[in-house]
Order: structure tokens, then sequence, then C-alpha cells
């Protein structure tokens, strides 16, 4: 049976139509979620016009250099890829691993390491697959990161000597220190976490910036998530911290902006809602944009993650 002329005109069409629809989705996905090849080995700032970002990749790079004494280089293989990082001893017998946003290095992490070795608390900084030192092209928003999180806390555990490890999650990174918190091989030992910005799924926040931005979310972000189902292998509609959070038993830190447009307070909430912990708090922020509320409440930002590292020592005695 052959098809007839008014067939092939609508499959003409319909390939007119999902061609553009594919490259412009491809297009935001590498945006978003792949490594450039010029940036292989590099360790920089991703948004070097914003002002705000700017100021707290300046104070990252202070603190670095302030605290040079301290820094050892350490690297683990996950799987394949050999990651890098940056450890910095400050003679305590715990660990934070800070896990970044999307192709965020560890300098940029190094701006939320103050608390920590004021409290005592050594802490990794790591570059995640794909950024910086470490190899990979893919983010997978938290949906394989989290293997790489276990190889780094092994390091911390047995041969860094720290006795527990605790992680910090900023945007993305809190997709993955969730994960990571959550899974059955998780040791007791990685005792809970700090999120900041954590949304509920990775086609709420996009579809948020995309909105923002005044750029159209159809048919692009329907796309972005095909995408994302071929190369991460999870939703980017029904995965993530919506799906994860319901299993999080171990202690809890969410630090929020009210102004937070991208992961937005109302969906924050229903996230903490949805956590059964028993050692839980989430602290609300009057001011702050996505991911810069420690630039904006550096005081309050600290004393917070101070008192919750108390509480988990407390609960680990």
């Amino acid at each position: 049976m052959t098809m007839s002329l008014w067939g092939w005109v609508i499959v003409g069409f319909a390939t007119l139509f999902a061609f553009p629809l594919i490259l412009v989705s491809f297009v935001i996905f590498y945006k978003l979620l792949l490594r450039s090849p010029t940036k292989i080995g590099e360790r920089f700032p991703c948004f070097p016009k914003e002002k705000e970002y700017m100021a707290m990749w300046e104070k990252a790079l202070q603190w670095r250099n302030n605290n040079s004494e301290h820094r050892q280089d350490v690297t683990v293989t996950s799987g394949k890829l050999k990651l890098s990082g940056e450890y910095y001893d400050f003679g305590g017998e715990s660990a934070v691993i800070v896990l970044p946003g999307r192709t965020e290095c560890c300098i940029y992490s190094a701006f939320f390491a103050e608390p920590y070795k004021e409290a005592k608390v050594n802490v990794l900084l790591v570059d995640t697959r794909g950024t910086g030192h470490s190899e990979g092209w893919l983010n997978c928003l938290g949906f394989r990161e989290w293997r790489d999180v276990l190889c780094w806390a092994e390091l911390l555990h047995g041969e860094l000597h720290n006795s527990t490890v605790m992680l910090h999650g900023i945007c993305i990174g809190c997709c993955t220190a969730l994960r990571t918190c959550v899974q059955p091989s998780t040791p007791n030992w990685i005792t809970g976490m700090v999120a900041e910005g954590m949304f509920q799924c990775f086609y709420d926040t996009t579809k948020n910036h995309m909105i923002d931005s005044h750029k159209p979310t159809f048919p692009a972000l329907q796309g972005l998530i095909v995408w994302i189902r071929m190369f991460c292998g999870s939703s980017a509609v029904t995965d993530g911290p919506k799906r994860d959070i319901k299993a999080m038993h171990r202690p809890l830190l969410m630090l929020h902006s009210r102004e937070d447009i991208f992961s937005t307070p109302e969906k924050a909430q229903e996230l903490f809602d949805w956590c059964p912990s028993e050692l839980k708090s989430i602290h609300w922020f009057k001011h702050g944009r996505h991911s810069r509320v420690r630039l904006t409440n550096t005081d309050e930002y600290d004393t917070t993650v101070t008192n919750f590292i108390h509480t988990i020592e407390r609960e680990c005695q």
C-alpha cells in the first residue's frame, strides 16, 4: 500500500516541525548539562558578568588563599572517572563535602566553607564530574553523581580518618546530597545534610528560569526532558528531591529564601513537610536570590549552619 500525496505532505510538515524542536532542545541541553570542550581542565567562574556571583567568587578565592596552609589536593576514582578536589584539614574529627550547583567547580564551593571551619569541621571541596579538573562530560542532576559522593566519603572516612561526614548541597548539589543520603548502601557515619535552594524536580526550576528570562517553555522544555531521559537515565519531572525526600531519615537542614523564584518557597515547604526525618528544620531568609542566600545574610546563614553542626554532633555522641 503506497502513501497518498497528502500523507507525504503531512510527513514532510511533521519532519520540518520536529527537526527545529530537536535542534533547539538539544542546544538547551548542551548549554545546561554538557561540558564544553574548551572548558576541559579549567576552573572558572560560570557567570562572570553577574555582580553578585562575582562577589561570591572573589570571596571564595580569598577564603582559599587565607587557608592555603590547610589545603591538599585529593583525587578519587568513581567508575571510570578520575575526580579531583581540595581537602582542608582544620584538625577536626568530622568533615563536610560541599556539593555545588550545576557546572560549578570547587573554587565556587569555598564560599560556603567558613561556618564549617569555625566549627572545626574539615572541608572537602570537589570538582563534580564534568567540571574543573575532574573527568566526565555530563551533569546528571545527581542521578549518577551520588556514587561519586560515596567515593569521596570513603576517602574522608578511611584514608583521612574523619569519624563522620556530612553533606552541604547548593541547588543541584542538593539533589546529589539527598540521593546519597537515601541510598540503602550509604553508611551511618554519613550523618545528614544541609540543603540550600532545594527544588522538587529539574523540570520545575528550569521552567521558572525560562519564564524569568522571557523564553518560551513549549516545546523546547518538553524536548529537553527527552534528552535528559536519554542521557541521564531518569525523569526530570518525576525523579529528584520530590521522590527522594520521602525516604530521608537522616538529619536535614533546609535553607531557603522567601524571594527565591526558581525554587519557590511553597515547593520548598512541601519538600520539608514530606520529609519523615525526626531531626529536620527549615530556616527561612527574608531576602536573597537563589543560591545567593549566604551573600545576602552571611552572619545569619553561618550561625544557622553552625547550630545544625552542633545538633548533629550531639546526636552522634
